[in-house]
């Protein structure tokens, strides 16, 4: 191999310079600086977009692109640039995806399940600093009339709650008058009961029932024949377990009047 000593190589006509042809290798030997004071072309990919902090992507057409939207100036990354639009953080999951993001319309911090920020969201932060959970499970249901009740002895009679004024994740039915725990967890439950038309001398017992235990009270009759009690409690209950309210007398055979002003309700709380 030949070495060629030189200090300077200028084309011999034009301003085109060639080094050896096509499938030549060119070696440049470790040790060695390339310093470049002019305009390099056909050596990786360029940058376009640049300012100071830009994030940047590498495009399609493998070419560096600073994103105008995505600022780092640490310690702070900034997504966004005060255009009115939605921007997020996607969690891309095996089985689901999650989304933190700005639902820029309606000026709330979202946290929810997909991709798309505003969809099938489960925790809204609003600009007044209010926290709402859309789909946190909660109900509140009443019956439509008065209903006759029929029992004694201590034989309960289920309280039929058949109308939803909310049903926030759809776990009350209507049909069977249950409501279904979706997860396990801690849930405030509480029974409103309002009674006519029973024996001043006899003792109400109502009840909440839930798949683990029962919840109670005993509210006494007074004239005018009338009782009203209202129970409540936190209830540790387990996923797919279920929770109705009912009711009874001491008395051997009683037959009395649950009022349409009772309701039965219940929530999530943690």
């Amino acid at each position: 191999m030949s070495t060629l000593n030189v200090d300077k190589v200028d084309p011999s006509t034009g301003t085109a310079l060639e080094l050896g042809t096509s499938g030549d290798t060119i070696n440049i030997p470790s040790g060695v600086t390339i310093a470049n004071s002019g305009t390099a072309t056909g050596f990786g990919a360029a940058l376009t977009g640049s300012t100071n902090n830009t994030v940047t992507t590498v495009t399609a057409a493998n070419a560096i692109t600073g994103e105008a939207k995505l600022l780092f100036d640490p310690p702070k990354l900034t997504i966004g640039n005060a255009s009115e639009e939605d921007t997020s953080l996607v969690f891309d999951g095996h089985a689901q995806d999650y989304y933190i993001g700005l639902d820029d319309s309606e000026d709330d911090l979202v946290i929810g399940l997909g991709s798309a920020v505003g969809t099938t969201a489960h925790m809204v932060f609003d600009e007044a600093g209010c926290v709402t959970k859309p789909l946190q499970p909660a109900f509140l249901t009443d019956k439509d009339s008065t209903q006759s009740m029929s029992t004694g002895g201590y034989t309960y009679v289920t309280y039929e709650s058949n109308r939803e004024i909310f049903d926030q994740n759809a776990d009350y039915n209507t049909g069977t008058y249950t409501f279904t725990a979706p997860v396990t967890g801690k849930y405030f439950l509480s029974f409103s009961s309002r009674n006519d038309s029973i024996a001043s001398t006899k003792l109400m017992n109502i009840r909440i029932v839930t798949s683990n235990r029962n919840y109670q009270m005993d509210c006494g009759g007074s004239s005018p024949e009338t009782s009203q009690g209202t129970l409540a409690v936190i209830a540790d209950m387990d996923a797919s377990d279920t929770a109705y309210c009912a009711s009874t007398t001491d008395g051997a055979t009683e037959t009395w009047n649950l009022l349409s002003g009772s309701w039965f309700s219940g929530a999530l709380i943690c």
